[in-house]
This record gives C-alpha cells, sequence and structure tokens, in this order.
C-alpha cells in the first residue's frame, strides 16, 4: 500500500490514516506486527480455502462493507476520481446495517435498550433526546425498550439529511417525535435547546468523533435535568481495527483535539478513560453501570455506559448521611405474625425487630402480635406503622371469618401510617418444587454468541384468524353464571361463527324461547339450559359433569358470574363482603378447579374496570375479580389457556339497554369522572375475540384485553379536561398520554411520509412542460421541494438563485441529493457541484442539459 501514499498531494486525514496503518502492522522490531502476518497470502492452498469460508458469510453486513471499502481505498488515497469512503459505506444502507446486523452491536443495542426499559419503568413520561441519532440503530433499540413508555423523543444530528429516512423509519413514533439540527460542539443554548429539560440523552457512537469530547460532554450535561441519565455506546476496544479501518478515510474520524486524545492515533477511549472524563465534565459519579457487548475480551468491542448528573451537593449529602439517621415516620411499628408458631412468620418477626431496633433506636417502639385481631386491639395501632405478616401461613381472605373482616377494616382504617402486607412468593407455592428442581439440567454450558446465526425461513404476510377459526363444530362451549344479555350476546356471536354446542348455566337461567329458536336457526345443534349455583360445590360438579356426561367436551369456559353491593369500606358488613366477592372467588375457583387440568381453548374470566383503575364503594368488587385474574395467571403459569376481559360500562346490550334518562344522565356523569369509555355490544365482541386469541400462554400477547379505559385527552372538545384519580397513578404512568402536550408540526415531523409529492415523479412532470424555462422552472420547484424536506425549511427560507452552501447543506445532505437527482432522472451529480456554491437554478441548468 505504500505506493498509494504521496505526502505531496495527499490530504490531511489520509495522512493520519496511513499512520495508523503503519503504527498497526509495525512490529516492535520494525518488521511486520505478528499479528497481522497473512501465512496464506503465499499458499494458495490455504488461501482458497479461507475464500471459500468467506463467500458462505458474504451475505453479512461486516463482510460487504469491509469489502466495499478494501475495493476503494486505495483509489481514495490517491486521491482518483470516484465516490468518497463516506458514499461507499452509506451504499445499500450498509453502515445503517453495521450498527445494527452484527452480533457485536446488536448485543450492545439491546443492552441499550434494556437500560432504557428499566429507566422508564420508573419515569414512564421521560423526556429523550439522541445526539447524533443519524441512520436510526440507537433509536431502534431505544424505542424497542421504552415500548412507548416516555413522553417526547427528539432525534438529533449535525445533518438534517438523515430525518427524511427516520421519519418513514419510524412512522409509528413521529408523533411524539422531535427532528432537530444539533451540533454538541457548540453551545446548546445558541441551537435554541433549553437547559435541564431532558431526563434521558442517548449518545451512541457519535460523542468520540468530536474535537474536544470534554466540551461536548459538559453540553450534554447542560441539557440533563439533575438527576438525569446518560446513555453512552461507544466502541471501548480500542485495540480492534475493525471501525477505524472503515472510517480512517473519512475526514470526521481525525478531529479530535481534546488532552484526552493527544498522541494517540485514535480518536476511541477505553471504560476507564470514558469514567475520567466523564467525571471532569460534570458527571460527578463517572460511569455508574458498564455493560459490555461480549464478556471475553477477545470478542468484546462496544459498551453501554450509564451516567448520572448528580451535583456535588447531592453527592457530599448521599455520602455523609449515615443509614442510622434516617427518618422513621412513625412513632411505633406493630408487626402482625400468625396465629400459630409459624417458624417463617416468627423467625422474620424477629429479624425485622431486631433490624429496625438497630437503625432507629429507642425512637421507635416495636411490638410483635399474634393475628389481626389482636393488632387491631391494640392501643398502638392509630400512631404505628404496621407490617403484616401472617399471609406467610394462609391467605386471610381465603376463609375469612366476620371477626377477621371487623379486625382488617380498623387496621386500614385505624392506622395513619403506611401497611405492609407481605405475602408468599408465588414460586414456594409450586406444588412439586421439589421435583421440578430434581428435573433441572445440572450441566452449565459455556456458548460463543459472537457472529451466532439464526436461520429463518420465508416470511410472508397473514391476516388475523377468521372468527369461525375459533370454534369447532364438534366441542361444547360453558357460559358459566353469565347468561343475562350480555352473555347470549356472545354465546350468539361464537355460534355465528360456528360453535354449535353450547352450555348456559346460572342461578335461574331464564332464556327466552324466541331466542333458543333464533340459534337453532343460525346452525346450533345443541344448546342447554342449567340451574348451577356457582358458589356451591355440589352444584358446580353435578352440573359440569351432565355436560360431560351428555355432550360434546367442553373447549373453552365463559365466566361472568357477579353480584353488586356497592358500599364504603368502613361501612361495609361481613355479609355484604361475602355476598359479592363470594360468586367471583369462590365461583371461580369451583369451576377452574373442575378444568384445572384440562387443556381448554380458551378460559375467559369477565371482569371489570373497577378491578384496573379502583371505584370508590366497589372495593369488594374490585377484590374479587383480582382474585379471578389471579386464577388466569395460575392457569398460564401452568401452560394453559386463560385470559381476562376487563370491562367498562356496555350501552346496547345488557343491564343499561333499558335504563332510564335519569338514570343514564348519572353513568354518563360517573364515566365522565372515572374518565372511562362508554362502550357497545361490538367493541365487547372485539374484546372476547382478541381475548381468545391471547388466551395461550405462549401467545406474543398477555392474556389482558382492557376495553374503555379513557386518557387524560379522551374527552369532549366542549367538556374541561378530565382529571381521574388513576391518571396519578404510577402503574398507569405508562399508558396516560401528557396533559396539554403539542409537537411543532414542522419539528414533530408533520407527515410520516418522507419526500413530499412535489419532489416524486419529476421526469412525469418534465414531459407535461413544453418550453425550456417551464422545464427549469419545475426542476427547480421539484429540487426546492426536496432540500426542504430534507433540511426540514420552510418555503419561505429557499430561494432558488442562493447558493445551497448558504442554506448550510453538508456532505451528507449533499449525497442525498446526488441520490435524488439519479433516482429521478438518472443523472450523476457530483457532490462538489452540490457543495462548490452553486444556486438551484444554476445547478437544475446543468442537470437539464444532461436529461
Amino acid at each position: 500500500m505504500a505506493e498509494a501514499f504521496d505526502e505531496t498531494r495527499t490530504p490531511w486525514f489520509i495522512r493520519r490514516f496511513w499512520e495508523w496503518l503503519h503504527h498497526r502492522l509495525e512490529g516492535p522490531g520494525g518488521g511486520p506486527h505478528s499479528n497481522y502476518v497473512n501465512p496464506w497470502a503465499s499458499d494458495p492452498a490455504r488461501r482458497s480455502s479461507l475464500m471459500r469460508r468467506v463467500d458462505r458469510i458474504k451475505h453479512r453486513v461486516e463482510v460487504q462493507i469491509l469489502e466495499a471499502v478494501a475495493a476503494n481505498i486505495l483509489r481514495v488515497m490517491r486521491q482518483e476520481d470516484g465516490p468518497t469512503i463516506l458514499e461507499v459505506l452509506f451504499r445499500n444502507d450498509m453502515l445503517a446495517r453495521l450498527y445494527v446486523e452484527p452480533a457485536m452491536y446488536a448485543r450492545a443495542n439491546r443492552y441499550l435498550g434494556r437500560v432504557a426499559s428499566l429507566i422508564a419503568h420508573r419515569f414512564p413520561r421521560c423526556d429523550i433526546l439522541e445526539v447524533g441519532a443519524g441512520t436510526g440503530g440507537a433509536t431502534q433499540a431505544m424505542f424497542t425498550g421504552l415500548g412507548g413508555a416516555y413522553g417526547s423523543y427528539t432525534f438529533t444530528d449535525i445533518s438534517s439529511g438523515f430525518f427524511p429516512q427516520a421519519k418513514i423509519k419510524f412512522a409509528d413514533e413521529v408523533r411524539r417525535m422531535i427532528f432537530k439540527t444539533l451540533d454538541i460542539e457548540t453551545d446548546v443554548v445558541d441551537q435554541a435547546l433549553t437547559p435541564a429539560t431532558y431526563d434521558i440523552i442517548v449518545a451512541s457512537n457519535v460523542l468520540h468523533a468530536t474535537r474536544d469530547i470534554e466540551a461536548s460532554l459538559k453540553n450534554v450535561r447542560k441539557l440533563l435535568k439533575p438527576g438525569g441519565f446518560l446513555l453512552l455506546l461507544e466502541v471501548t476496544s480500542v485495540d480492534k481495527v475493525l471501525v477505524p479501518y472503515l472510517m480512517g478515510a473519512v475526514p470526521g474520524w481525525w478531529y479530535f483535539e481534546d488532552r484526552w486524545r493527544k498522541d494517540t492515533f485514535s480518536p476511541l477511549l477505553t471504560t476507564g478513560k470514558w469514567h475520567e472524563v466523564l467525571q471532569a465534565s460534570g458527571f460527578q459519579t463517572g460511569t455508574e453501570h458498564i455493560f459490555r457487548d461480549m464478556e471475553h475480551p477477545e470478542d468484546h468491542l462496544s459498551s453501554v455506559m450509564v451516567a448520572r448528573a448528580t451535583d456535588e451537593d447531592w453527592m457530599a449529602f448521599r455520602e455523609c448521611v449515615p443509614t442510622s439517621t434516617t427518618k422513621f415516620s412513625a412513632n411505633s411499628l406493630v408487626i402482625v405474625k400468625g396465629k400459630e408458631e409459624n417458624a417463617i412468620s416468627h423467625g422474620m418477626a424477629l429479624e425485622l425487630k431486631t433490624r429496625i431496633l438497630g437503625v432507629c433506636g429507642d425512637r421507635v417502639t416495636v411490638t410483635i402480635v399474634d393475628g389481626l385481631q389482636t393488632a387491631a386491639a391494640s392501643s398502638l395501632l392509630p400512631s404505628s406503622m404496621v407490617i403484616v405478616l401472617s399471609d406467610i401461613e394462609s391467605p386471610l381472605l381465603g376463609s375469612p371469618t366476620s371477626a377477621d373482616w371487623e379486625a382488617l377494616k380498623i387496621v386500614f382504617n385505624g392506622t395513619s401510617h403506611d401497611i405492609f402486607w407481605v405475602t408468599t412468593p408465588k414460586r414456594v407455592a409450586v406444588s412439586d418444587a421439589n421435583i421440578y428442581l430434581l428435573a433441572k439440567d445440572p450441566q452449565i454450558l459455556d456458548w460463543s454468541l459472537g457472529g451466532d446465526e439464526s436461520p429463518t425461513g420465508q416470511l410472508s404476510s397473514a391476516l388475523l384468524p377468521n372468527p369461525a377459526c375459533l370454534f369447532s363444530p364438534k366441542k361444547t362451549y360453558l357460559f358459566a353464571g353469565i347468561t343475562s344479555d350480555l352473555g347470549l350476546s356472545v354465546a350468539k356471536w361464537m355460534i355465528q361463527n360456528g360453535a354449535r354446542s353450547v352450555a348456559l348455566a346460572s342461578r335461574a337461567p331464564n332464556i327466552p324461547k324466541v331466542w333458543l329458536e333464533e340459534m337453532e336457526s343460525l346452525g346450533a345443534t345443541d344448546v342447554r339450559c342449567f340451574s348451577m349455583d356457582v358458589t356451591d360445590a355440589h352444584s358446580v360438579k353435578d352440573v359440569c359433569d351432565r355436560i360431560r356426561d351428555s355432550m360434546y367436551p367442553v373447549a373453552g369456559v365463559v365466566f361472568g358470574a357477579m353480584v353488586l353491593n356497592d358500599t364504603l369500606l368502613e361501612n361495609m358488613s361481613f355479609q355484604t363482603l361475602q355476598a359479592t366477592m363470594a360468586p367471583k372467588v369462590r365461583g371461580t375457583y369451583l369451576v377452574e378447579q373442575y378444568y384445572h387440568e384440562t387443556d381448554l381453548d380458551f378460559f375467559i374470566f369477565m371482569s371489570s374496570m373497577s378491578a384496573i383503575v379502583g371505584i370508590r364503594g366497589q372495593s369488594n368488587y374490585c377484590a374479587g375479580n383480582m382474585y379471578g385474574r389471579a386464577v388466569v395467571a395460575g392457569r398460564r403459569a401452568r401452560g394453559l389457556a386463560a385470559s381476562t376481559v376487563d370491562l367498562s360500562t356496555v350501552f346496547g346490550v345488557g343491564y343499561f339497554a333499558n335504563a332510564g334518562a335519569s338514570s343514564l344522565q348519572t353513568v354518563h356523569a360517573n364515566l365522565r369522572g372515572f374518565n372511562t369509555l362508554a362502550i357497545g355490544e361490538g367493541d365487547v365482541l372485539d374484546a372476547f375475540h382478541e381475548a381468545i386469541l391471547r388466551g395461550p400462554p405462549n401467545a406474543s400477547a398477555t392474556g389482558d384485553v382492557i376495553v374503555g379505559l379513557g386518557s387524560e385527552t379522551a374527552v369532549a372538545i366542549d367538556q374541561p379536561p378530565v382529571s381521574a384519580a388513576w391518571h396519578k397513578d404510577p402503574r398507569f404512568g405508562h399508558f396516560t398520554a401528557r396533559a396539554g402536550q403539542k409537537f411543532d408540526d414542522r419539528a414533530a415531523g408533520g407527515s410520516a411520509g418522507g419526500t413530499s409529492d412535489m419532489a416524486k415523479n419529476v421526469r412525469e412532470k418534465l414531459s407535461k412542460t413544453t418550453t425550456d424555462e417551464e422545464r427549469l422552472a419545475t426542476l427547480s420547484s421539484c429540487f426546492s421541494a426536496q432540500i426542504q424536506d430534507t433540511m426540514q425549511l420552510s418555503s419561505s427560507s429557499l430561494r432558488a438563485d442562493v447558493p445551497l452552501m448558504d442554506l448550510g447543506i453538508d456532505s451528507l445532505v449533499a449525497v442525498d441529493l446526488r441520490a435524488w437527482f439519479f433516482k429521478e432522472l438518472e443523472v450523476t451529480v457530483p457532490v462538489l457541484s452540490i457543495l462548490n456554491g452553486e444556486s438551484v437554478r444554476d445547478l437544475c441548468k446543468v442537470v437539464l442539459s444532461q436529461v
């Protein structure tokens, strides 16, 4: 390669690249470095074998981009005509694919997304800014990890040339995206950005490419809110040659001139150096977490690093305040263990008492009592925090007594402090757990994850399953506790879509004869009604046995028994509690136990929106629904199909179908107060269709279908905004939209379609012109539209006689505009013609001469 280098006519960055090559290839004694000696070069057989192996992986982007650079690097170093290395890298999206497809980058991106998901889980309305988003490889990983749990995402790059493709690529997210050009090396305030605005800032393989990395990080620090997170993904294995070889002939690779990389042959930093420069830039704790793409040093290339915007005052406070001075909010603590001498709860109570006294000393009184009833009678209760351990022995609500219920109310209403209710972990409750543990394979396998591949068959599009495919004429579908109009509507839908055998069971199934006749006309061959009390074990077993013995095998169960007794907790009697909870708890338990090991096509528990948002006066009904949801989760954990349908108020069918005007007015007021939506019969049927599809435990989504939950913006235009209690519940932080949040139409991307219609079909538009002046005006308009889309310029800011350089067009935008000319008119426009001061009109004249 030495003959390619001519110092007198070679640009400075090519000279730096040559120096790096010489540094990497030269060994300690001046000869070739042992790491780069190629024994196959003089051995035809070994060379042939190697090339056969390379041919087998030519589909991989690493190989493609290396071959492309190798084919052009000598020409570029000799300054011969042809595309720049940057154009070579962008060909066929190779550079974009390089940051996504290879195992080394794919794994690092997954870590980036996982870290983002952990932060967003706690701060689901976070505002995020990505520095140098470029082709969007890290952006895709972020969106995958966030799962929609963010407030806004500001997509920035020093060049606006990436924005049109980003709008297309992230069309599903573009409504909450803001696109801005950002030079992180200059003051962010001068670029219309507000300091302390963002919760998360992401920078993937970009900050190393700045001249002064410390100054750039200080600008990043300025944009973060106090406590905000910086997520860095950078190549930290500085001795690897892949990235420097690919990027070394690009001028931007060699721009660095700060003290951290002085007298080095690379802009890259190790994780240790990143820690130091972060601390020097205002990130007091440096790198708090580091995740390597590969654990083995030989395979490792990149790292994901997490830093936080913490101040010196906060760090001093965190380090100097000992745990022992932490303020305990209550004067006393009551620990409730079980009534019996259970070793676990008793030992845990003693351990808690010892530890709390060790932290708080004699400022807090710790008392251990036996059972909830004893706690309710304690005089310490009003000023105490309460920890309940009694559920470790047996669930209190499994078989409560009237005295238990009264004690529970006293405890909940009698203390002004927190109550911590400890339950048994679900894994402890698994029967035959010892057998499961013995079945585990004790062998530990060490897998090499680098460069792994998973063969994928041909992909094809498919429609959602037709409901008619979900039901079999040779199977029975049981409706337990739901023979009302709503249940009959669902049963009719099943019959219309293939079901022929239906069992309707409730306490008093008064099914209209006309409905039964209609079902027969729709093709039903066996629709039977059974009188069954879902809370009575004998009744449930008797009816289910009769169905088993006289009808087709049961393939699906819909459980919908319910009793409403709305009462505030403090006024609720034990009898009212039992009357409401028994159908949901006892009924669900008995029906599910009968089909406990049966591999049903679906088991659908009908629940209510009260179990999701919590409705005042319906704590008993909510508790019953939550039990049913737990039963569904248990079936799914055992590998059986089960799902839940949570419905809001249903109009048009069921209870409210014949309600009077005053009742409907009250219902609508309640809906608005809780910010839930009224739903119709069609919504219910769609929900059941979705619940059946989500039922199998191997389905891609959870088994919960929630219908009718509003949002902070889902109110009538002429109504004031709604602020329901659940809007402030952290559990809904991933759902609620940011109230009043608006995005500038142009900044947020406007249309996600990318190129405007004016910039498309240029050849067809030119064919409709008759004079040279018309042709020039038409092409100038089309080209101007493309520039506006690419650079997000308004039409008023672009004139056809202004030099393109004055618009801030850089090499990346120039490459994009060059590609546009070739795509639309098959004319090759040199990049230098775009960058050397030509105006829109002048450049279009040159292009028209070649058309």
